[in-house]
């Protein structure tokens, strides 16, 4: 006999939404990191950019995908994954807050590097995640080729 899915609580679907508010927040981060380092003005190497963009393509592909997989549930061993990975209940909402300090303060590369810990930890419970980090540890990396930069505080800077 097949086993019935474990049914959401109210706090579960309301977790769930917040990581899915989450990852559309940082989804548009990431949207416009992608724009600003591969736009025309950038100072990154055309091979350079040329590669962040693959990445960025495969990245939203599957980010898109996880958000779509959020409006329609959390299986429990999903859920169970996501508090062992820190990223579901209190813990989420702690770093949900985060994000938004250092996104205001535009603090890009803190931002960056914050999201880079996030996205491994949710690559836990969603493997395919571990895409997201993959683009986000290539831009750092990118940015860290850039001769004498002072710290990034905007989008922009990273042209």
């Amino acid at each position: 006999m097949p086993r019935q899915p474990s049914p959401e609580s109210n706090a579960d679907i309301e977790h769930r939404r917040t990581l899915s508010g989450l990852l559309r927040k940082t989804h548009s981060f990431l949207e416009r990191t992608h724009l600003s380092v591969t736009s025309g003005t950038s100072r990154l190497d055309t091979r350079v950019k040329a590669a962040i963009s693959l990445l960025w393509i495969d990245a939203d592909t599957k980010l898109h995908g996880v958000e779509a997989s959020l409006d329609i549930g959390n299986p429990k061993w999903r859920r169970d994954a996501l508090t062992q990975a820190g990223v579901f209940g209190e813990e989420l909402s702690a770093k949900e807050r985060l994000f938004e300090y250092f996104n205001e303060e535009k603090r890009v590369l803190a931002v960056l590097r914050f999201l880079a810990s996030v996205f491994g930890s949710l690559s836990k419970a969603f493997p395919v995640l571990s895409a997201v980090k993959e683009f986000i540890d290539a831009v750092l990396c990118a940015r860290d080729w850039l001769p004498g930069d002072p710290e990034i505080t905007t989008l922009g800077d990273l042209r």
